[in-house]
């Protein structure tokens, strides 16, 4: 866990005051401490885990404080007018972080797909981005259908595995923009 300290504190940084920052990195890790029994990495990986963990201590924070964390974390940090922050929640229109949230995912996605075999690339976007069904994959790849849903099984084991990997060897993901 010692590896993820800085990636949680910057994730709580940008979403609260920087006099809470402290605590709620350290009740986050309290936290994770007393729930390691929990964890399976069969569901998700620790950084999913620990960022589940402080999105509750970020949570609970504003809760205590009375106020909704959206509008906090909007307010604070990216607006002017509360009305168009009112606005944008009541519409669904995504806030700042979560744009940016988005696009640093997208960014590790396509990393980790170049950084994969292409026949795992070329299941994974037929599959996902074409949004082809399991049968229709399988005819493009010339393959059965359990044979395909064997490969796209791998495909997705490899993409984790490779997003993980370059998440922790700290990849520039600003190479993999277009």
């Amino acid at each position: 866990m010692e590896s993820s300290v800085a990636p949680v504190y910057r994730f709580i940084r940008a979403r609260v005051p920087a006099e809470a920052v402290d605590d709620l990195v350290q009740e986050t890790f309290v936290s994770a401490a007393g729930s390691v029994s929990q964890f399976d990495a069969q569901i998700a990986t620790v950084w999913t885990w620990l960022l589940g963990i402080a999105r509750k201590r970020i949570a609970d924070y504003y809760r205590a404080s009375g106020r909704d964390p959206l509008l906090n974390i909007a307010t604070g940090r990216f607006a002017s007018d509360l009305a168009d922050i009112e606005g944008a929640l009541a519409c669904g229109t995504p806030l700042p972080d979560e744009v940016c949230e988005s696009e640093e995912l997208r960014l590790v996605v396509r990393a980790a797909l170049t950084s994969i075999e292409p026949k795992h690339q070329a299941c994974l976007i037929a599959r996902y981005y074409k949004d082809l069904s399991l049968d229709e994959v399988g005819q493009l790849m010339n393959l059965s259908r359990s044979a395909t849903n064997s490969l796209l099984h791998r495909a997705r084991v490899r993409l984790r595995r490779t997003v993980e990997r370059l998440i922790g060897e700290g990849t520039d993901f600003e190479d993999f923009a277009k």
